[in-house]
């Protein structure tokens, strides 16, 4: 039975593939834990841990840096500067930006009145625009500005909660505000903006 355990384990030591294997047992298992931010769980840490050292000892194996590049990937996760994010992994024809404007329909200068930048008001409104078109079987550029009017609302009214109570008053002024909605296009090797498009009004303070 010893000589049988050790032949065993001298089989699986000759094996040249030992990270990789103990690696994908480790991502099928773990892979929740991995694609999450935060601290990860200390068994987690130790067998990536043990997947560089038998990495180590991985003899005849020729792709060790990628190896090593993806245990690494996998202990920082989505942490800065690291990154699952496909950032820039294709480029669509469409995309599109959304500002706020007053009764009169001129620009507010957002930041400047509440320190809060638009492409913080634009995260919010995309989200609801992604909920809205999967219930209705759309692509994003194909809704209607009556079925974008909900998430607009939401935007504003969000914009208008998380200001200060002295931005909150400033705005108050100015409205009702409205927010407007801006397609970008590329045709024929051409960028094409559209005309803004009157999404949502809302009256504040709101009642």
């Amino acid at each position: 039975m010893g000589d049988h355990f050790k032949r065993s384990l001298d089989a699986i030591w000759r094996f040249p593939c030992k990270s990789v294997v103990l690696l994908t047992i480790v991502w099928s298992r773990w892979e929740g834990d991995l694609s999450r931010n935060g601290p990860l769980p200390p068994l987690l840490l130790v067998l990536l841990a043990a997947c560089a050292i038998l990495l180590l000892f991985d003899r005849g194996f020729p792709i060790k840096l990628c190896v090593a590049l993806t245990i690494l990937n996998f202990a920082a996760r989505d942490n800065y500067p690291f990154s699952h994010f496909p950032m820039y992994d294709r480029f669509t024809d469409h995309t599109f930006y959304v500002y706020v404007g007053d009764r009169d329909g001129q620009p507010v200068p957002v930041q400047e009145l509440t320190s809060i930048r638009t492409s913080r008001l634009k995260k919010p409104y995309d989200k609801d625009l992604d909920q809205i078109r999967k219930g209705l079987g759309k692509r994003k550029r194909e809704l209607s500005v009556a079925e974008r009017g909900p998430a607009g609302e939401r935007a504003l009214l969000q914009l208008y909660r998380s200001s200060s109570e002295v931005a909150q008053a400033q705005l108050a002024e100015l409205s009702p505000l409205r927010l407007y909605h801006v397609d970008i296009y590329m045709r024929d090797g051409e960028i094409v903006e559209e005309e803004p498009a009157l999404i949502a009004e809302v009256e504040l303070p709101p009642r």
